[in-house]
């Protein structure tokens, strides 16, 4: 299409008139949006909501104070760090009720801030080597509960349970 016609239909179009209401149109149509609406049904106060299936699920408990039973035991990133004869077992993790020891730190459990079956989310106040730190912490289970993986900031370490 040509703009020369284009530009003059548009013009046209702009300059048309409002259609003209009725003011009892307009009284009627304020009533009725100021009317308190009737048929909308409400759920009762006690009703849960659930979240989207994409959303991780909270706790259904009260966190605990303590390490579950699942993730406490000696954990190794190798087969050597499991063999209690080596004094170079640097892979090795022990986990205890509320502590994790590590080759040359350790940490305490300061606040567990999630929990699920086979997942923490918790604070550890860390030692070693002459320094104090806090670090969050994510411990999971996978594996029939025989792999652990240690997710911090720096990144994620992997363990196999060692065997009793």
């Amino acid at each position: 299409m040509n703009k020369a016609i284009i530009l003059p239909l548009l013009a046209l179009a702009a300059c048309q008139a409002a259609p003209e209401t009725n003011a009892a149109q307009d009284a009627e149509a304020a009533n009725q949006a100021n009317a308190p609406v009737k048929d909308i049904e409400t759920l009762p106060p006690d009703e849960t909501v659930v979240p989207p299936a994409n959303e991780a699920a909270a706790p259904s408990e009260p966190a605990p104070k303590t390490i579950p039973a699942a993730f406490r035991g000696r954990w190794g990133m190798v087969p050597n760090d499991c063999d209690p004869k080596r004094d170079d077992a640097k892979g090795l993790v022990e986990i205890g009720a509320d502590s994790m020891k590590f080759y040359e730190s350790r940490a305490k459990l300061a606040k567990v801030t999630g929990a699920w079956p086979e997942k923490i989310e918790a604070e550890f106040a860390y030692s070693g080597e002459g320094q104090n730190w806090t670090k969050k912490e994510t411990l999971a289970l996978t594996g029939s509960s025989n792999t652990l993986t240690r997710t911090e900031p720096e990144g994620a370490f992997t363990y196999k349970r060692c065997p009793a």
